[in-house]
């Protein structure tokens, strides 16, 4: 057929899958553990200035973390806990 690869070019193309997946799921590790940096940093931060995360600070997790640590760490340095609650209502 006119799209068949020819036996020559076989263990070419199955390299050349295999290296995109291999990129794929090192983007796909690299990203997860950029999102349990975030994680572990806003815990962190939330203990020291909060102590016991109740449950209403648990809700407020997953805005922050598509905040970059730029944006995220003076909102949970300056912010009261109410205040931060009132921002993050209905998120």
């Amino acid at each position: 057929s006119l799209f068949s690869i020819p036996r020559s070019l076989a263990p070419a193309r199955e390299c050349w899958l295999g290296t995109k997946l291999m990129e794929k799921g090192f983007q796909q590790g690299f990203q997860q553990g950029i999102m349990r940096e975030r994680q572990s940093a806003i815990a962190c931060i939330r203990r020291i200035r909060f102590g016991e995360i109740d449950p209403q600070l648990e809700a407020i997790i997953p805005p922050l973390l598509a905040l970059s640590a730029a944006e995220y760490i003076p909102i949970l340095l300056e912010l009261s806990r109410e205040e931060l609650l009132a921002r993050f209502e209905g998120s």
